[in-house]
């Protein structure tokens, strides 16, 4: 309710069907993992990279000599939970805040997020080498977020290669064309592409992409949020925690205690074990 989906569907959808498709993305969001690992080479996720937890049962004073900046590794995020409804980044939520708040920096490092206030920033360093990964595919950065980033490359094209190593690449893949979709009028629209990456056996590693246009002109709407209020989690808080409508779904940590997964795939075309993967969709 806060950022405008249940909106969008009472909209789109109108009033008498808008619920049945509500309830079933919240049981489909219920059960996503945190991650997904595909044919052990390919790591995906929303934000970034990840601090290690604290051991648990230590005393409080042996915590305080860990390194809180030191990087986790897929053991980690194999082990780690969801982090709750709303994940604040304390205690057992912390790792799943990371993996959905965190971006990539061009050089080397790891360090706390000061921009968003909330997760960490990452450099192309070790995580590819020491996890056997070749490629991580994340979201997480429209092109507003990428707007006056001079380190990183814009996302006018639906995705960007972010960082590319001996080890193998990061990349940043957004699936939702011209976006923002509502705006100031003060304000400029980006006009940006989507993108969607097309992951292809037998090593899932070298994506290619398939890129597309916002239907034009766009359908008339209203915003389903307030253009005036800030995009932050920490000033929207109150709100989410009573409003997001996700308090009604029961969660089978039975099967959900893994946030890294091995994903099986579909034959696609041709013989050939074809995955696509989309972010941040509208």
């Amino acid at each position: 309710m806060v950022y405008g989906f249940k909106g969008e569907l009472v909209a789109k959808l109108g009033r008498g069907k808008w619920k049945e498709v509500y309830g079933g993305c919240k049981r489909v969001f219920s059960v996503l993992p945190l991650a997904a690992r595909v044919a052990k080479t390919t790591l995906i996720l929303h934000g970034g990279l990840f601090r290690k937890p604290n051991p648990p049962n230590r005393a409080r004073q042996k915590r305080r000599k860990i390194n809180a900046l030191e990087l986790g590794s897929l053991e980690d995020l194999r082990a780690a939970h969801k982090g709750g409804m709303d994940p604040n980044g304390t205690g057992a939520a912390r790792l799943a805040t990371d993996v959905l708040w965190s971006d990539p920096l061009l050089d080397p490092g790891f360090q706390f997020n000061t921009t968003r206030n909330i997760g960490m920033v990452f450099g192309p360093d070790r995580f590819l080498e020491e996890n056997g990964l070749r490629l991580i595919l994340r979201s997480h950065e429209g092109p507003d977020a990428r707007e006056g980033r001079e380190d990183l490359s814009p996302m006018t094209e639906g995705y960007t290669l972010d960082h590319d190593t001996p080890a193998g690449r990061l990349m940043t893949v957004f699936s939702a064309p011209d976006y923002p979709q509502f705006m100031p009028e003060s304000h400029a629209r980006y006009n940006n592409k989507a993108a969607l990456a097309v992951l292809t056996a037998p090593d899932y590693a070298a994506p290619t992409f398939l890129q597309f246009e916002a239907v034009r002109p766009r359908p008339m709407a209203h915003p389903y949020y307030d253009l005036g209020v800030p995009d932050s989690d920490e000033e929207l808080e109150p709100l989410a925690s009573d409003a997001s409508g996700m308090t009604d779904v029961e969660q089978d940590t039975s099967t959900t205690s893994e946030a890294s997964v091995s994903v099986a795939l579909p034959a696609g075309r041709g013989g050939e074990e074809v995955a696509s993967v989309g972010a941040d969709a509208p």
